[in-house]
């Protein structure tokens, strides 16, 4: 989760001055960034519709991976088209967000879920704090986002690496799930 919200809330801070840097003006970047928002929504909704049928370890693992794809064209091309696509496609991980929370649920139920929720959060929200401060920190010294779009796939794929690791405890889960249903 601290490597997930790292690399996220560094591009939901710096979305704009990313879009700046590869080109674009501060008004065509805040039509991307208003994108986003309209992507996310449906995105919400769909993956929270997939999550009751999959294993959710693995539907958030391959959202972060999604991330990683949305990035590499922050790094080659100066296209509106790929701003699009990294627009896009980026917001799938944001909408991610409530099937970790989901997942908790499965793994602990309700009883402990705000007490693991509020834990979480103790350690997540490092990841929102220094991701954003060190992006600011590398542009401010490189003049460029290139070591930090790096850093951000980087930090997904530990994050997907990390959460992949769920998926044997999440199939124990939902054997016990469906021996309960019979």
């Amino acid at each position: 989760m601290t490597a997930r919200s790292a690399a996220f809330t560094t591009v939901t801070t710096h979305f704009i001055p990313m879009m700046v840097w590869k080109g674009l003006s501060q008004a065509e970047a805040s039509v991307l960034l208003a994108g986003f928002a309209i992507f996310n929504l449906p995105i919400h909704f769909l993956l929270g519709w997939i999550a009751d049928f999959v294993n959710k370890a693995k539907l958030i693992a391959s959202c972060m991976l999604l991330g990683v794809v949305a990035v590499i064209p922050m790094l080659w091309s100066r296209s509106i088209w790929a701003r699009w696509f990294f627009t896009a496609l980026y917001s799938v991980l944001d909408a991610s967000m409530p099937i970790t929370w989901a997942a908790v649920g499965d793994f602990f139920g309700r009883k402990s879920f705000g007490t693991i929720r509020g834990n979480m959060n103790l350690f997540y929200t490092w990841g929102s704090v220094l991701g954003p401060v060190t992006a600011g920190a590398v542009y401010d010294r490189t003049e460029s986002y290139h070591a930090v779009v790096w850093g951000m796939a980087i930090l997904l794929i530990i994050a997907a690496a990390l959460t992949a690791v769920l998926i044997k405890p999440w199939s124990e889960m939902r054997k016990r799930m469906i021996a309960k249903e019979i």
